[in-house]
């Protein structure tokens, strides 16, 4: 029988993707305000949960206050101790995990379809019945000031949280930032307060998604629909007006850093403007990928840096382009420069075809490795619900945009958006 070698000097073909199927999710409103959506995925006996909160620290009165109160729901039940919990967890296989951001909180899980009925009693009882125990939350808050007091030794904290009070001020939601002493003045009845109106069952949203048949969305939907809804929480939009300045630069020194941390950026449009999507190819090109103009230019050519990347941050009232990388000491202000001079050759020059090619084809893989499985479908839709009013046209806009957008369309879009008047520095570090 003839052995057929594999000739690696020979480009396997390129197969064009002109679309993903998504199945639709099955939505559901509970009479108590609970919005679900279910999505049947994968063989595996696994379920995913995740129940979205509006309740991120802009909603907050004190600092920490949002992210103790979902965090610490762990910690005790009326008739389970923090102990009891971890155990029974372990016993099942299972994991909860926490997440807290400015606009959203979440609470999600991931069990086996033979445990999700007592992993559901879990959950209703400990948004039901949390007891958040004083002595939990003093080991959360020693440990809290502790970690925080190391994140403020680094360059690249200090820099990220200049950045945000520097663009929106440091009174803003969105540029406010918790100092070591906050945890001293956490307690608990901030805490109960805060889970009470903002982890009310009305202002959430879940995502469900595994091997789903018939009895495990009656066993999710009889679970939360048990939970009384207290009241409707009042929501309302905040200012997001760019802080605007005549010194657009914020550098904080720190003699004894090794690197400095540069984040530079500005406010643009949100994720469903029309022109968001192409916004995303360019940024991709400029900073988004490892063979990036930036990863080329300031680690290949210049050796500034072992990584930097631009990315396009998505809050829900705005959206926030940034530049991030640790330089050499020495390099931040040349380093600054190039990074104008990248973002000037994507509004003057077009992108040649190759290079859009290459960047079509990594996106494409990209939106592929976000459907592989119930756990990527999850992360999806929940980014789905939470910045596009769960749009799940979005994806397929998506695909035909990387797959039909052009030199041109990209280079209009650089000069509409990329005006580096507006963009903020922040500098943490030495610099020359």
């Amino acid at each position: 029988m003839a052995v057929h070698s594999l000739n690696r000097k020979i480009q396997p073909p390129q197969k064009a993707i002109d679309s993903v199927e998504i199945p639709n999710p099955l939505m559901e409103n509970l009479p108590n305000g609970l919005k679900i959506a279910f999505l049947n995925s994968g063989d595996q006996d696994i379920v995913k949960l995740e129940l979205i909160f509006r309740a991120g620290t802009r909603y907050q009165q004190k600092p920490i206050v949002a992210k103790a109160s979902i965090s610490q729901l762990i910690e005790g039940t009326a008739s389970k101790s923090s102990k009891d919990i971890s155990e029974f967890l372990d016993f099942t296989g299972s994991f909860i995990e926490f997440s807290n951001d400015r606009d959203f909180a979440s609470v999600s899980t991931l069990t086996t379809n033979k445990h999700l009925k007592p992993i559901l009693e879990l959950l209703v009882e400990m948004l039901e019945q949390p007891t958040f125990p004083q002595s939990e939350l003093d080991v959360y808050k020693k440990r809290g000031k502790q970690n925080l007091l190391v994140e403020l030794e680094k360059v690249s904290t200090v820099a990220r949280m200049n950045f945000f009070k520097k663009m929106f001020g440091e009174n803003h939601p969105y540029g406010t930032y918790a100092i070591p002493s906050d945890y001293d003045l956490l307690n608990r009845d901030d805490i109960y307060s805060f889970h009470k109106a903002f982890h009310d069952i009305s202002n959430a949203f879940l995502v469900v998604t595994g091997k789903l048949s018939d009895t495990e969305i009656d066993a999710i939907k009889n679970a939360f629909a048990q939970i009384s809804s207290k009241h409707k929480v009042a929501l309302s939009p905040i200012n997001i007006a760019n802080n605007k300045q005549s010194d657009k630069r914020i550098f904080s020194l720190k003699k004894d850093a090794t690197q400095t941390a540069i984040r530079m950026g500005m406010p643009t449009i949100k994720r469903n403007h029309p022109d968001f999507i192409g916004l995303s190819v360019l940024n991709t090109i400029l900073g988004g990928y490892f063979g990036s103009r930036l990863m080329q230019n300031i680690r290949e050519e210049k050796g500034y840096t072992y990584g930097i990347y631009s990315t396009i941050l998505p809050f829900e009232e705005v959206t926030v382009f940034l530049i991030a990388s640790e330089v050499g000491k020495n390099f931040a202000n040349q380093t600054i420069t190039e990074i104008y001079n990248e973002i000037e050759k994507l509004k003057t020059s077009a992108i040649t075809d190759n290079e859009l090619n290459l960047v079509k084809n990594y996106l494409l893989g990209e939106i592929l490795r976000t459907f592989d499985g119930p756990l990527a479908l999850a992360d999806s839709l929940s980014s789905l619900y939470q910045y596009n009013n769960f749009e799940i046209e979005f994806f397929e806009k998506t695909i035909n945009t990387v797959n039909t957008i052009t030199p041109k369309i990209l280079q209009d879009i650089a000069n509409k958006y990329l005006n580096t008047d507006n963009i903020v520095e922040s500098i943490a570090g030495i610099i020359d």
